[in-house]
C-alpha cells in the first residue's frame, strides 16, 4: 500500500491544531489505511492535551450522532468519503457543527504560524 502521510506530519498538524484541551470521538471508515491514519492521529491529538474516545469503524453519521448523544461535542472522522480507496481526509466536528471554510483556514493560519499548544490528553 503506497503511503501519502507519516506519523511526523499528521502529529504535526495535530499538535498545532484547534483541538487542545478538548474531547472528542475519535472514528473511522473502513478503507484500509484507516487505522494506521488513526493511531497517527491519536499521538497527535493526545500530544494537545486533548483526550480521544475512541469509537471504531463506524460509518459517517455515527460520528454526528455520537456528538449529540455521546460524552462530547466534538469528533474527528478519518475516511476518504466518497473518493477512490487511496484517498483519506478529516471530517471534523466541533461543538456539534462540521468545520466550514473560515474554521479550515483558521486552522491552516494556525499551523503555518507554527502556533504549537500542548499536554497530554488520555485515551
Amino acid at each position: 500500500m503506497e503511503t501519502f502521510f507519516s506519523s511526523d506530519s499528521l502529529e504535526f498538524f495535530f499538535t498545532n491544531s484547534i483541538f487542545a484541551y478538548l474531547d472528542l470521538h475519535m472514528s473511522m471508515d473502513g478503507r484500509l489505511s484507516g487505522k494506521e491514519v488513526c493511531g497517527y492521529l491519536t499521538q497527535g491529538i493526545l500530544k494537545t492535551g486533548c483526550n480521544v474516545i475512541d469509537i471504531g469503524m463506524v460509518h459517517t453519521p455515527l460520528l454526528y450522532f455520537a456528538t449529540f448523544k455521546g460524552n462530547t461535542v466534538n469528533g474527528v472522522m478519518v475516511t476518504g468519503s466518497h473518493n477512490p480507496k487511496n484517498y483519506n481526509g478529516f471530517k471534523i466536528v466541533l461543538d456539534r457543527s462540521s468545520l466550514k471554510e473560515k474554521e479550515i483556514l483558521l486552522l491552516k493560519k494556525r499551523i503555518e504560524e507554527d502556533n504549537f499548544l500542548t499536554g497530554k490528553g488520555k485515551l
